[in-house]
C-alpha cells in the first residue's frame, strides 16, 4: 500500500534519482525526508515572510548578478516586485507592511554590497566560468542503479590561485557561527566527489573548493556596527574525497533500503522515523509527524490534503538557465 495512500513521486527510471539535498534531508530526519522527498509533498501556503523568503530573494538576485550580468539592485527589485503581484492576485493574506519592512532590508543589503565590492576589490580576481550547471554519475548500490545529481549554481575561477570554487551565497545573523561549521557542508564535498566520478577530460579545471559570500541580516545605519560582509574560503584534499565516497555509498545503501521497504507498505515508524532537533519547531511537516504518531491515518490524508501539495522533488533539476532568467526577468 503507498505511504498514507499517496504515490510516491521519485523518479525511478532510468534510475533512482538522489540528490545532494535528498541525502541531507534522509540523514536530517527521515520522517521528513518521507513526506518531502519520497512523497514531495509542499505546502500549498508557503511563508510569505522570514528567513528563508528573505534568503531566497537575495540569493536569486545574487545569481542573476554573478551569473548573468545583471544590476544587482535592479534585479531584486525586480523579484520583489513579481514576488508581491503574485502575492495580491493569489488572495492570500499576509502582513504587507511586515513583507515590505523584510525585503526593504534585503534591498539595503545588496546596495551595500554593490559599495563593498567597489571600495575593497573583493571580486577582482573573480572570474564567472559556469552557472546553473548540473552535475550526475550513476552508482551501482547494491543491484540499483541510482543517479546521484548535484547543481552549481555558481562556479568561478579565483585568477590569482587558478583555482575553480563553487560560490555559495548565506544569509545569516553571525559570520562566526557559519566560518566555524562550513567545512562540514556536505554539499561541496557531493559537487567534488560528482565531478572526481564523471573522469572529466579536463581534471585540472576540477572544482578545489567553495568560496561562501555572507551577507549580514542587518539595516546598515548609524546604530548598526560593520562588518556587514564577509568571506571564507573551504577546501578538501583528494584523500578527504575519497573517504567522503565510503560515506555517500554507505548513505545511498540505507536510502535505497528505506526507499524500497516504503514501496513495499513498510510501516514508516519502522523505516522512516522522526529525528527530534532544536529546530524542529520550524518544521513545515511537524504537525503532520505528530499525527503520523497517533495512528489514524486517515486524519493524516485530510490534514495533507488540505495543507499540502505533491509535485516532482527534483522540480529544481528540470529547469534550464533560461527559463530561470524569464522566470524573473
Amino acid at each position: 500500500m503507498p505511504l498514507l495512500g499517496f504515490e510516491s513521486r521519485i523518479k525511478r527510471t532510468p534510475a533512482l534519482v538522489v540528490t545532494q539535498s535528498d541525502l541531507a534531508a534522509y540523514k536530517t530526519d527521515r520522517a521528513s525526508w518521507a513526506l518531502s522527498g519520497y512523497l514531495g509533498l509542499r505546502p500549498k501556503n508557503e511563508p510569505v515572510i522570514g528567513p528563508l523568503r528573505l534568503g531566497t530573494r537575495v540569493h536569486s538576485a545574487l545569481e542573476m548578478f554573478y551569473g548573468y550580468g545583471h544590476d544587482l539592485v535592479d534585479s531584486y527589485n525586480d523579484i520583489a516586485e513579481s514576488e508581491l503581484a503574485s502575492l495580491k492576485e493569489s488572495g492570500i493574506l499576509f502582513d504587507e507592511n511586515a513583507w515590505r519592512k523584510e525585503t526593504d532590508m534585503g534591498r539595503i543589503m545588496l546596495a551595500g554590497y554593490v559599495e563593498y565590492l567597489e571600495e575593497t576589490g573583493a571580486d577582482v580576481d573573480l572570474k564567472v566560468v559556469g552557472a546553473e550547471e548540473k552535475l550526475s554519475h550513476i552508482i551501482d548500490v547494491d543491484g540499483t542503479a541510482v543517479e546521484l545529481r548535484g547543481k552549481i549554481d555558481l562556479r568561478v575561477l579565483n585568477t590569482f590561485t587558478n583555482q575553480h570554487l563553487v560560490v555559495d551565497f548565506k544569509t545569516t545573523n553571525s559570520f562566526e557561527k557559519l566560518t566555524s561549521t562550513a567545512h562540514l557542508s556536505d554539499q561541496l564535498k557531493i559537487y567534488m566527489l560528482l565531478e572526481k566520478l564523471a573522469h572529466k577530460e579536463n581534471p585540472e579545471h576540477h572544482l578545489q573548493g567553495a568560496l561562501f559570500i555572507m551577507f549580514r541580516k542587518v539595516r546598515r545605519g548609524p546604530t548598526s556596527k560593520p562588518p556587514y560582509y564577509d568571506r571564507c574560503e573551504v577546501h578538501h584534499s583528494p584523500a578527504k574525497i575519497k573517504s567522503y565516497y565510503y560515506q555517500v555509498f554507505g548513505t545511498l545503501r540505507d536510502y535505497v533500503r528505506t526507499v524500497k521497504a516504503l514501496d513495499a507498505g513498510a510501516d514508516p515508524r519502522l523505516v522512516a522515523y522522526p529525528t527530534p532537533h532544536p529546530w524542529t519547531q520550524y518544521n513545515e511537516f511537524r504537525h503532520v509527524i505528530d499525527m503520523m504518531g497517533d495512528g489514524d491515518d486517515q486524519r493524516v490524508r485530510d490534514m495533507i490534503n488540505d495543507l499540502f501539495v505533491q509535485q516532482d522533488p527534483h522540480e529544481r533539476y528540470n529547469v534550464a538557465p533560461a527559463d530561470l532568467l524569464s522566470q524573473i526577468a
